[in-house]
């Protein structure tokens, strides 16, 4: 299989998977460690005791740094590792992906449809300066001839 059916048949699948998806979760307003936490009737000492870091196999991690990674996730700039490390703690799983605001195949239509404007224009202005007819010249490429070539994204 080509690269460019490998790549069609990805966006068709990730589609397919991705419409289900919800995007109307909000995150709670104190992150969702401490709020989850919060709701279990769990301290910040308890979760540590649950959590195990990869430097101590065998413990957990102290209530100080229990805090500083609720404060991580709400600034944003808690690791996936460390949010992976509290769910499990606290018996939750970490959901994580990229939703497109649209179908991947819009998004790539759209792409090769700017894409071929561009070039359309740009060969145009190139014509005009070498005083030649725009319009007696071969058709730029099209957005399926886009779609199907490796500089849709240059």
């Amino acid at each position: 299989m080509s690269r460019v059916a490998t790549s069609a048949q990805a966006r068709r699948v990730l589609d397919k998977n991705l419409r289900s998806f919800s995007t109307e979760v909000s995150v709670p307003q104190a992150g969702w460690i401490r709020s989850i936490r919060e709701a279990l009737g769990m301290t910040r000492a308890q979760l540590g005791a649950r959590m195990f870091s990869s430097r101590k196999a065998a413990q957990g991690i102290s209530a100080s740094t229990v805090q500083d990674l609720e404060r991580q996730e709400k600034a944003g700039t808690i690791t996936l590792d460390s949010l992976q490390r509290a769910a499990q703690a606290m018996h939750c799983e970490l959901v994580y992906a990229l939703v497109p605001h649209e179908s991947l195949e819009k998004v790539v239509e759209k792409q090769a449809q700017n894409l071929s404007q561009v070039i359309g224009e740009r060969t145009k202005q190139t014509m005009h300066l070498e005083s030649q007819d725009y319009e007696d010249a071969a058709q730029t490429l099209t957005p399926d001839d886009l779609i199907s070539s490796y500089s849709l994204w240059r």
